[in-house]
């Protein structure tokens, strides 16, 4: 400061050094004031870089959880909303950083506006896919060998050469480029080095159709550093091993590895190195056999697999002496692959791999998804415990991994060897079942797994006419039925329905019931289900006159599973089921309730709307009859269904659900809901808003419901249905059916457009 006084006082006096002085001075301060602005602007919540990762991050948290809220239907809870304590650490995969795995500057796939880059609406030119209908295109560039700056490719793989005779031989094809829709390289990208990336996409750029950006091309990979290369461009990219962040729903595609090994000849036991002579083998076939007899007791005692387990943080597991740690024989040239060793107890075993992963029923899988032990584990019929929490499943958007799979947080790793073993043995058959179908139906093969790429192409392009999620995972011997539940046209209209009303002795409200019905256009017949022995129904003169048909049923016993029986009287395919107290219900909502049934006749589609809660605090499910967003039953107290589901709930559905049934007098809405979500694997759909259904004129001691005990057996009904069943198949929907305009008012309006008038709000 006192330079800078005397140079105003004196500036020509002034000597040069001080000038020198000021000028460093000056420089100095601007640089600290540029990187003090620089640092405001990075931190997060300030806008800038430093924003973006902070967005980012929440955006990878959020698509981590959303993908595993859509494929953990096995009956456990999201572990992120559980109360209990957990040890504060964060798995994060081993292969890159967080944020490696989270951000990267050379290849971010998502926008500013933090949606993904790329989608079918962004990346595809859809107007290509129109000139073969509503069928799949593809053009197959020619089989070539490259070369790069004088230096030759090597030869495609034999994988490769798989994947391309299957597109060949596809009803797909196409030989002409502007005819198809997806365009695919005969590069060999499966197998990619971080060496190789650039040469290969600098291959890729200079195909004739690339484009700029590699516009509706399709790219197959088995490495982490292809797929990474491949995001920054415009090409569908289906590979293994998709971390949640550089996942571009809708877009890629995850994929199964599919062992080269064994794939060719799965019914090869034990396959042997070219240099393995005769007489080796035989030692080896000894070894194997006398090592089979020795280890089986043994073995026994292990109740879970875990392979290739290295980075497994055994501190944390419960019971780590339950899970045999199987790994990669090393020193053991000979037969390595086909051997895996575990050392417990300081002892060295060995076992025949992978014939040892079908002495148990489970094989945990920690994160290592991109190489081929899922497909090893699925091949030998073993239920896969997946761990993964950063990875995306193959083919999880059309595949419920939750049937042939059991999901398991990262974070309840200290629980594991408790869910296993809480794993039911009739759920144990039904998953086994679903791996053996999904693996011969998609996996079996890397012409399979091609095939099931197309497919899933097809029904993203061709959504309108896509298959529904139940039939990519359908197993006919777990399904009970596939017509006419499944039948693709509408029921008709003009047979109408027939309505099976409930009743015991409440016959003021079942007049008035049966009153009202008689006003609705499609009521074919009535058939009431007299519950009563101790008190004959009403004389018929007594009757309300009415325009259709009604048939009174008198049971034998007095039981709720009654108003479930296959009457020969139901002609009809669709039944409304009512309680002998739904007075309120007007005939617009009954009329509008059978018409959307119509679309939907494979669900129930009601009035009475349920749903189911898991409870942390008791580890339980509970029945919630509060009004909430979200819908897993539709009482048939006033609910349309198929008639089909009268004879299933009689003759196929486990007789000790209808015991529990009629020996408590209560939940047989429960069970007709479970056996539904079961078959279908839909959730219900519920009509109109209205919400109240208490009987306005009944009293307590006339309804079931009032006792307070009725609520804790419902409860109970969830959790035993789901035990019985070996898993949890009701399913939440999270919208409802309304006529349109119902929420307008307009007198005038009303009578010009609104087809169903009446239809009450609560």
């Amino acid at each position: 400061m006192r330079i800078l006084r005397q140079l105003c006082r004196h500036p020509k006096k002034w000597p040069i050094r001080h000038v020198f002085q000021v000028f460093f001075v000056a420089i100095l301060s601007v640089s600290l004031f540029v990187a003090v602005l620089l640092y405001l602007f990075s931190r997060p919540g300030h806008g800038g870089r430093g924003d973006f990762t902070h967005e980012l991050l929440l955006r990878h948290e959020a698509s981590q959880n959303h993908h595993y809220s859509q494929t953990s239907g096995d009956g456990r809870p999201n572990s992120k909303d559980s109360k209990k304590k957990k040890p504060f650490f964060r798995l994060l995969p081993w292969d890159a950083t967080p944020t490696q795995s989270l951000l990267s500057s050379t290849h971010n796939n998502w926008s500013s506006t933090g949606t993904p880059k790329c989608s079918l609406f962004t990346c595809l030119d859809i107007h290509r896919c129109g000139s073969h209908g509503h069928s799949l295109s593809l053009y197959l560039y020619p089989l070539r060998r490259w070369e790069v700056d004088g230096v030759a490719l090597p030869p495609p793989s034999k994988q490769f050469l798989q994947i391309v005779n299957t597109l060949r031989r596809s009803t797909y094809w196409v030989t002409d480029p502007k005819d198809a829709c997806i365009l695919i390289p005969t590069l060999d990208t499966l197998y990619m080095t971080e060496e190789s990336t650039l040469t290969m996409m600098r291959v890729l750029s200079s195909l004739p159709h690339w484009g700029q950006n590699g516009k509706n091309h399709l790219i197959f990979t088995f490495s982490s550093s292809g797929h990474t290369a491949f995001l920054s461009s415009e090409a569908i990219v289906a590979s293994v091993e998709f971390p949640v962040s550089l996942y571009q729903p809708g877009f890629n595609i995850p994929l199964i590895l599919p062992n080269p090994l064994l794939s060719d000849n799965p019914k090869l036991s034990i396959k042997n190195d070219d240099n393995i002579s005769n007489r080796q083998q035989t030692k080896i076939d000894s070894e194997i056999v006398k090592r089979r007899k020795n280890q089986d007791q043994w073995f026994r005692d292990r109740k879970f697999v875990a392979i290739s387990t290295t980075h497994l943080p055994f501190f944390l597991l419960e019971d780590p002496g339950s899970i045999l740690v199987l790994d990669v024989c090393k020193g053991r040239p000979l037969i390595s692959y086909w051997e895996r060793c575990s050392v417990t107890e300081g002892k060295l075993r060995i076992f025949s791999y992978p014939q040892v992963l079908q002495q148990t029923d489970f094989c945990i899988i920690y994160r290592n998804l991109g190489g081929p032990l899922l497909w090893d584990v699925m091949s030998v019929g073993c239920i896969p415990v997946i761990l993964a929490d950063f990875q995306r499943l193959p083919f999880d958007d059309v595949l419920d991994w939750s049937r042939m799979a059991i999901l398991v947080y990262e974070q309840d790793l200290d629980e594991l060897s408790s869910i296993l073993r809480g794993v039911s043995e009739r759920r144990k058959l039904r998953l086994k079942a679903q791996v053996k179908l999904i693996f011969t139906q998609y996996f079996e093969n890397m012409g399979r797994i091609t095939e099931t790429v197309l497919e899933v192409l097809q029904d993203r392009i061709f959504s309108h006419q896509a298959r529904p999620i139940h039939a990519w995972n359908h197993h006919p011997t777990l399904d009970l039925v596939e017509q006419p539940l499944f039948n693709p046209a509408s029921s008709p209209g003009e047979v109408g329905f027939t309505a099976v009303i409930l009743a015991y002795e409440r016959v003021p409200s079942l007049f008035q019931v049966i009153s009202r019905l008689d006003k609705v256009p499609s009521l074919a017949k009535i058939i009431v289900v007299w519950n009563n022995q101790k008190k004959r129904p009403p004389a018929y003169s007594s009757w309300p006159v009415t325009s259709k048909a009604i048939k009174v049923v008198q049971m034998t016993s007095n039981k709720m599973s009654n108003r479930f029986f296959p009457f020969d009287e139901i002609e009809t395919e669709a039944v409304f089921s009512l309680d002998d107290d739904i007075v309120m219900l007007t005939t617009d909502e009954v009329e509008f309730g059978f018409q959307t049934w119509r679309e939907f006749p494979e669900r129930i589609v009601g009035f009475p709307s349920r749903t189911h809660i898991w409870d942390n605090t008791t580890k339980r499910w509970r029945y919630e009859s509060e009004w909430m967003n979200q819908v897993s039953m539709v009482l048939t107290g006033a609910a349309f269904y198929h008639k089909y589901w009268h004879h299933a709930f009689t003759h196929e559905m486990p007789a000790t659900i209808r015991n529990i049934v009629d020996d408590t007098m209560n939940c047989e809405d429960i069970a007709i809901n479970f056996l539904v979500a079961a078959t279908t694997g839909q959730p219900p759909i519920k009509v109109t808003p209205r919400k109240k259904f208490k009987c306005p004129t009944c009293s307590n001691n006339e309804m079931l419901s009032s006792d307070s005990s009725h609520m804790i057996e419902r409860t109970q009904c969830v959790n035993r249905f789901a035990e019985i069943y070996g898993f949890m198949p009701l399913l939440g929907a999270e919208w409802r059916a309304d006529p349109v305009l119902y929420r307008n008012q307009d007198a005038a309006l009303s009578l010009k457009l609104k087809k169903y008038k009446d239809v009450g709000s609560l």
